[in-house]
């Protein structure tokens, strides 16, 4: 199933002593993983963590994970330990007076803090949990988004590729016209120079010329890149990057055909072409 990187999740749960935690997630495209982990200091310690539950279940884009912390509007104030609390003021007097422009506690990060709260170890296990679930939750619900999203893109990249394949069928109907009608055009101008002495001569460049300017290579080569185009869009797991590369190939055998083409039509069929597959190419560079 095709992914497209760009989502968006969010998730909001309770957490205890009268705070919420909300997590949000967003992705965009990028040639690789690239995380981005913003946490509370308290939590900070989840970030290995959560990296790896992230790479293990993404592999392409860049992923941005926020977890922000809240009081409850109705929320029954929790007891706290004096003896951890007039630990941490002292803590955080003697840091800032070696920094006095530290930012001060904020009442969550204080709240937050290991032993501050009373049954704070088992509390703290607990919230660990909570917040690891809904994170999974968070994720799940952006690799969902991704998948709507890819198989609209998917979608997409199908229509585009079978208008492709009606430019590449028209190119072939037309390409032997077309080689025909030049090639009697250039006997024509040339009968009119020709001598007994350059008659075989010029009847060689004329074939040569024709080799020259044939398509049927670059139609074939297009016909089997659209073969493993369609067979990529049904493949599981990260494609962007083969997709990535068959659309460098379209453009290659796209430009051949428009330098090749001895025919307006076949000009104008070579320009549509390429029309096509920059549209292609900007969806693949949002599929994971």
């Amino acid at each position: 199933m095709i992914h497209s990187m760009t989502a968006f999740a969010a998730k909001r749960i309770a957490l205890g002593h009268g705070f919420e935690a909300a997590w949000e997630l967003r992705s965009v495209n990028n040639r690789f993983l690239d995380l981005s982990v913003r946490l509370p200091d308290p939590w900070r310690p989840l970030e290995p963590e959560l990296r790896q539950r992230l790479a293990e279940r993404i592999k392409r884009g860049k992923v941005e994970v926020r977890l922000q912390l809240q009081c409850s509007a109705a929320s029954t104030p929790p007891a706290v330990a004096p003896e951890a609390l007039a630990a941490l003021a002292q803590l955080q007097a003697t840091i800032r007076e070696h920094f006095p422009d530290a930012p001060p506690l904020s009442v969550a990060e204080i709240a937050q803090w290991p032993g501050v709260l009373s049954g704070d170890a088992d509390d703290t296990e607990a919230q660990r949990a909570a917040l690891l679930a809904a994170f999974d939750a968070t994720v799940d619900e952006l690799i969902a988004h991704r998948a709507r999203e890819g198989a609209q893109l998917a979608a997409a990249l199908e229509t585009r590729a079978q208008q492709l394949r009606e430019w590449v069928r028209e190119a072939r109907r037309l390409a032997p016209e077309a080689h025909a009608r030049y090639a009697a055009q250039l006997s024509a101008a040339l009968a009119q120079i020709t001598t007994p002495e350059t008659e075989d001569r010029i009847r060689q460049e004329v074939a040569l010329y024709a080799q020259k300017v044939d398509v049927a290579e670059e139609l074939d080569r297009l016909d089997a890149h659209l073969d493993e185009l369609a067979h990529t869009l049904t493949r599981d797991g990260p494609v962007g990057k083969r997709l990535d590369f068959l659309m460098q190939e379209f453009h290659r055998e796209a430009n051949t055909l428009s330098a090749k083409a001895a025919h307006p039509d076949l000009t104008r069929i070579a320009l549509e072409m390429k029309v096509l597959i920059e549209q292609m190419r900007e969806q693949v560079q949002n599929i994971e």
